[in-house]
């Protein structure tokens, strides 16, 4: 039975997801560091919340479940590796985690769209896991409202929720993020800055702070 995974994302910035160059790939987010159990024909649906009103991001359906490793070597998303002198969508590439012939595993922070310190990529790294979507509805800066039908599903705080016992529940939620005349990047990340420098990242505002939930875990299931 094909499930969704709801979440709650803090900063849109390009780099969790990676809209860009037609597929779309979650490479070190929520879904990543809770080890999602999900496999191909599940969908992860990346929500905001905005004055007591939830906005879906992004939907996609994922079709390919890769390690970083193996996601690195893959010539197919060499166009996801950053490029600090290509354009801002080069720039945000997610493919930056490798291991050398050692087993180490290394990162490749070119560009500044996700943070270089020990705490990240060692959470990034023990996940180890890049979900790929070539099927995708991506509304970045111009998130649309999420139905009340499906506002249960989004978790309260940190973490993910899945919509999974109900299938009529979950071909709604299918139908409802991808009948739509145009699927794919629809529009550009909320929080794009065009460039970053290396460690920086966009700032949370004050209502994502609040509804961040304080922990030293990476999630709770529901």
């Amino acid at each position: 039975m094909n499930k969704a995974c709801f979440y709650v994302m803090t900063v849109d910035t390009g780099f969790a997801p990676n809209p860009f160059h037609g597929v779309c790939t979650l490479a070190a987010c929520t879904p990543n560091h809770c080890k999602a159990g999900l496999e191909s024909g599940d969908l992860i649906a990346g929500c905001f919340r905005s004055k007591g009103v939830s906005k879906v991001v992004y939907v996609m359906e994922v079709n390919e479940v890769l390690d970083l490793n193996d996601y690195w070597r893959d010539s197919r998303f060499a166009c996801k590796k950053p490029s600090k002198n290509g354009t801002p969508e080069e720039q945000a590439g997610d493919n930056i985690y490798y291991k050398d012939r050692s087993s180490n595993w290394h990162q490749d922070c070119k560009a500044g769209y996700h943070r270089d310190n020990s705490h990240v990529f060692k959470q990034d790294t023990e996940s180890n896991r890049v979900f790929i979507g070539k099927r995708f509805v991506y509304f970045g800066g111009n998130a649309v409202d999420l139905p009340d039908d499906f506002d249960d599903c989004l978790p309260r705080g940190q973490g993910i929720k899945y919509l999974k016992d109900d299938p009529k529940g979950f071909a709604a939620f299918s139908i409802w993020a991808f009948d739509r005349p145009k699927l794919g990047r629809l529009g550009m990340p909320r929080d794009w800055k065009g460039t970053l420098e290396c460690g920086q990242e966009a700032a949370d505002s004050a209502e994502d702070k609040t509804n961040r939930i304080a922990s030293t875990g990476c999630c709770r299931r529901s």
